[in-house]
């Protein structure tokens, strides 16, 4: 998962620079400069939807149970 997260920052951070450089040539409100908004609104989301996802938001333990926890105490 942690290699989807990169590379939604990557995709987001690509676009944004292309985004800033149609801004110096002028060329901000054209439809390459909205495709390039998507990249940017679609990785965002991508990584909003991933972020559940990430063992580090998991709310149970990570340690794994006791091995006697699982074990019956009948011989």
């Amino acid at each position: 998962m942690a290699i989807l997260g990169v590379a939604c920052v990557r995709v987001a951070l690509a676009a944004g620079w292309r985004l800033l450089a149609m801004v110096r040539r002028g060329a901000l409100f054209t439809p390459r400069a909205f495709r390039r908004v998507d990249l940017i609104t679609g990785a965002a989301t991508a990584a909003t939807l991933l972020a559940p996802v990430s063992p580090d938001t998991w709310p149970w333990p990570r340690s794994p149970l006791p091995t006697t926890a699982w074990r019956s105490s009948a011989p």
